[in-house]
C-alpha cells in the first residue's frame, strides 16, 4: 500500500511526466471538441503538425509567435515557484510589448522633451510609492503584499488609461472644461503629460498644470500612506 502511494506521489512530482500528461489531456479534449463539431481530429492534428514543422520557414514563424507566450508563461512559473500569486501575466505581456515599441520610438522635441518626460516620471513616483505603502499597511507580511500588488497595479493601469482609451465619465465642468473621473488619478495626468511632450513635442507650459495635479495628488496619497503605515507599526509594536 505504501509503495503504491509513493509511486503515485513520485509520478505527480515528476515535472516532465506531468507535462506530458497535460499535453495528452489537452489533445484528447481538443479531439472530443473536433468530433462534436463534425471534424476529423487526425486530419486537423496532421495539418497542425505540418503547419509547425512542415517547412523551415514554418518552424521559424512558430518560434517567433510562440516566444512571447513562452516568456509570459515563464514569468508566471517563476512567481509560482517562489510561492507568490500572480494574476498580472497579461499586464506583463502588454507592458513588455509597450517597452519594445518605446525602444524604437522616435520622440518629438529632442533631448528637452525627453528630460521633461523623465521629470514627469520622477514626480509620479511619489504617488506610486504611496500606493505601495498603503498595500504594505494592509498586509500581514511581505508575501501577502507581493500578492496584493498586481491585483492593485494591473486594474489601476487600465483605469489610468495606460493601455486603452477611456470612455467619457464626467464628474464636473469648470470653465466649460469637462473633468473626467479618472483625471483625478496622478497616473492619468502623467500619461497625458508624457504623450504631450514625446508624441507632440510640446514644452513645459503645456504640461505645467498636469505636473501640479500630479504633485498635489502625490503629496495627499503619500500623507495618507505614511499615516496608515505608522498606525500599522504602532499596532505591531
Amino acid at each position: 500500500m505504501e509503495n503504491k502511494i509513493t509511486k503515485k506521489k513520485s509520478f505527480l512530482n515528476d515535472t516532465f511526466l506531468f507535462s506530458i500528461l497535460s499535453v495528452a489531456l489537452g489533445l484528447l479534449v481538443g479531439a472530443i471538441a473536433l468530433i462534436l463539431s463534425g471534424h476529423n481530429p487526425i486530419t486537423v492534428y496532421a495539418a497542425l503538425i505540418d503547419g509547425i514543422i512542415g517547412k523551415p520557414k514554418y518552424m521559424a514563424w512558430t518560434i517567433i509567435r510562440a516566444t512571447p507566450l513562452i516568456l509570459t508563461g515563464l514569468s508566471i512559473a517563476f512567481a509560482f515557484k517562489t510561492g507568490l500569486f500572480n494574476i498580472g501575466a497579461e499586464g506583463q505581456f502588454i507592458v513588455g510589448s509597450l517597452v519594445a515599441v518605446l525602444v524604437g520610438f522616435k520622440w518629438e522635441g529632442g533631448i528637452y522633451t525627453l528630460v521633461l518626460a523623465c521629470v514627469v516620471g520622477i514626480v509620479t513616483t511619489f504617488s506610486s510609492v504611496a500606493v505601495a505603502l498603503i498595500i504594505v499597511a494592509f498586509s500581514k507580511n511581505a508575501k501577502q503584499a507581493s500578492s496584493i500588488s498586481p491585483i492593485v497595479a494591473v486594474p489601476l493601469s487600465f483605469i489610468a488609461g495606460a493601455f486603452i482609451p477611456l470612455p467619457d465619465c464626467v464628474i464636473a465642468t469648470i470653465n466649460n472644461q469637462q473633468i473626467q473621473i479618472y483625471e483625478i488619478l496622478p497616473w492619468n495626468q502623467a500619461i497625458t503629460a508624457i504623450r504631450q511632450v514625446l508624441t507632440y513635442g510640446q514644452g513645459l507650459d503645456a504640461i505645467f498644470m498636469n505636473l501640479i495635479i500630479i504633485l498635489i495628488m502625490g503629496i495627499i496619497l503619500l500623507a495618507i500612506s505614511v499615516l496608515l503605515f505608522n498606525r500599522k507599526i504602532s499596532r505591531e509594536s
